[in-house]
């Protein structure tokens, strides 16, 4: 039963209990677009943002700034943030620059929906105790960027001058942060009326389509990156 509903719009929970459901509901003949989610294990209509172009673009910028040791922090479950890593090892790779696995932070949290604050800030700080440390981390959201902003602080560590950061949304608060955050911009607006376009479409009789529309994304550069410290 729907309680009545014709259709929906899905933002995406990016675990196996949520594909299987997905796809229960489909079977059904229900109306529905999934949002945020690269459906490569399951045929349904889904809107995303470009995330493999965001990743290349923070690849690009920290490597054309000079910094050769790099890392990633993130939720490597999500399919979302796979594209992002992809395409920043992508870019690392175009200049010749490698992403050791040690230099990735797979936070997997056995419930997405819980707080996540501990278990960012402990793979935060693996990262950067680290002997060889990174001069450049990017945060697979803006969200796990301010926790680097907090564990940067514990350990005094300058931003930009010791460590540059860059994450991934552009939320609200990303320039508010100090120094405000280098990000890439996902466009929230146009995803979710693209996802309501496609429904209607959908509950106006059309043949729901299960192909996936990417949308670009925007790079928002500002002031939590910079050149690698020579000293």
């Amino acid at each position: 039963p729907h309680n009545g509903a014709k259709g929906a719009i899905l933002m995406a929970v990016h675990t196996t209990d949520f594909n299987e459901a997905v796809v229960r509901v489909r079977a059904t003949g229900f109306s529905l677009v999934v949002v945020d989610h690269h459906p490569r294990e399951m045929a349904v209509p889904a809107v995303v943002a470009d995330n493999y172009q965001g990743g290349f673009l923070v690849g690009r910028h920290l490597a054309g700034l000079g910094h050769s040791r790099v890392a990633f922090v993130g939720d490597c479950v999500a399919s979302t943030v796979r594209a992002r890593l992809d395409g920043f090892r992508d870019a690392l790779a175009e200049s010749g620059l490698a992403l050791p696995r040690a230099n990735i932070a797979d936070i997997a949290p056995e419930d997405p929906l819980a707080n996540w604050d501990e278990m960012v800030r402990q793979a935060v700080e693996g990262v950067l105790r680290s002997d060889a440390r990174p001069t450049a981390v990017f945060c697979s959201c803006d969200a796990i960027a301010r926790a680097c902003y907090r564990v940067c602080k514990t350990l005094h560590l300058r931003i930009p001058e010791d460590l540059s950061l860059v994450g991934f949304d552009d939320d609200p608060l990303a320039e508010w942060l100090s120094p405000p955050l280098t990000t890439v911009r996902q466009p929230f607006t146009e995803m979710g009326q693209k996802a309501m376009a496609i429904l209607q479409g959908q509950l106006a009789g059309q043949a729901a389509e299960a192909e996936t529309v990417t949308l670009p994304v925007e790079w928002v550069e500002r002031g939590s990156t910079a050149a690698p410290s020579k000293r």
